[in-house]
């Protein structure tokens, strides 16, 4: 697992960018089928880098070389609990395929592996890893806002 700060993100994230955020997730909602799909509750459709070039302007200053096939963000609300099940991001095996998660608030809700590993998270951090590996959200009730920003990324 790669993690990586990155204060491109750091200096535009405020209450200003997380509200446009809110916005555009209950504007642009996952799927057609939004309320009666198996995504998150709170969960964007995956045209997010094309709305907020700052996320991909962030990782193309980690990586030289990077395609991003989808950006979305995922969003807990207080008073709710972080709903998610087991999943990857790669359904066939693409080579050099990875997920990627930032932290855009303040939380103590990561995201757990299979294998037991969980990402401890710190805001404006990208932790990318191999889209086979089975993660999810830490399932847990939520105080205050959550939002992160997910992406399914190809490295060359």
């Amino acid at each position: 697992m790669l993690k990586k700060h990155c204060p491109i993100i750091g200096k535009v994230n405020n209450d200003l960018l997380q509200n446009k955020l809110i916005l555009y997730q209950k504007n642009n909602p996952c799927c057609e089928l939004f309320g009666n799909c198996k995504h998150p509750k709170y969960q964007s459709n995956g045209d997010l880098q094309h709305h907020f070039p700052i996320f991909k302007d962030s990782l193309n200053s980690i990586f030289k070389s990077i395609e991003i096939q989808k950006m979305w963000c995922f969003i807990t609300f207080p008073k709710n609990t972080v709903n998610s099940g087991w999943h990857s991001h790669n359904d066939k095996y693409i080579e050099n395929a990875f997920s990627a998660v930032c932290y855009l608030t303040d939380t103590n809700v990561g995201t757990e592996f299979k294998d037991g590993f969980i990402i401890e998270p710190n805001i404006n951090t990208w932790y990318i890893w191999d889209s086979n590996l089975e993660h999810r959200p830490v399932i847990k009730y939520m105080d205050k806002l959550r939002i992160t920003i997910a992406a399914d990324i190809n490295l060359n």
